[in-house]
C-alpha cells in the first residue's frame, strides 16, 4: 500500500542530506540538530555518509523536542513582529490594496534581515539548555508522560 504522506521517510532525508545539505555546508564541522524521529537516523548509511562529511548530528529525545527548539523559543517570535511591521508599512504606503503571494517574499526577507542575529540563535540554545548545557531549562511537564510510560506499574497505554 503506497498512501501519499506529510512524514518524511529515512530516504528523503537522506537524499536532502546529500543533494541540499552537503552542497551547502560550510567549513568545519556543523550541527546538525534533529526532532530524534526514527525517519532520520535509523540508518547506519546515513549516519557514516554524515560522518564522512563532517557533520555532526545531534538527536534530541523524543516527548521533549518541544521544549528543546531553540527557533521556537527565541527567533521566531522576533520573526513574527518584524513581519507584522513590515507589512504594516507596505499597507500604508499601499492604500486599497492587499498583501499577495507575490509580495510575502520580499516582507519576509526584509523581517528576516531584522530579526536573524547571532545573539538571537545564542540565545535560543541558551533558553533550551542545549548550549551551555543546562538540564533545567526543560520545563518538568514534559519529563511527566515519559515518567508515567517508564512507571513498572504501567502495563498497557490508553490512547483514546
Amino acid at each position: 500500500m503506497n498512501e501519499k504522506s506529510s512524514h518524511i521517510s529515512t530516504g528523503i532525508f537522506f537524499k536532502w542530506l546529500q543533494n541540499h545539505f552537503v552542497a551547502r555546508k560550510p567549513d568545519g564541522k556543523p550541527l546538525l540538530l534533529l526532532d530524534g524521529h526514527a525517519s532520520h537516523v535509523n540508518c547506519c548509511e546515513l549516519l557514516e555518509f554524515a560522518n564522512q562529511h563532517d557533520i555532526i548530528i545531534l538527536c534530541l529525545p523524543s516527548r521533549i523536542t518541544q521544549a528543546l527548539r531553540s527557533l521556537d523559543r527565541s527567533f521566531f517570535k522576533p520573526l513574527k513582529h518584524c513581519f507584522k511591521e513590515e507589512a504594516s508599512k507596505w499597507i500604508l504606503r499601499h492604500p486599497r490594496r492587499t498583501i499577495c503571494r507575490i509580495q510575502v517574499g520580499d516582507l519576509i526577507g526584509r523581517a528576516w534581515n531584522k530579526a536573524a542575529s547571532v545573539n538571537t540563535t545564542v540565545n535560543g540554545f541558551r533558553k533550551t539548555g542545549v548550549f551551555p548545557l543546562d538540564q533545567d531549562a526543560i520545563p518538568g511537564p514534559f519529563f511527566g508522560m515519559s515518567d508515567e510510560m517508564n512507571s513498572p506499574t504501567n502495563t498497557s497505554i490508553n490512547l483514546s
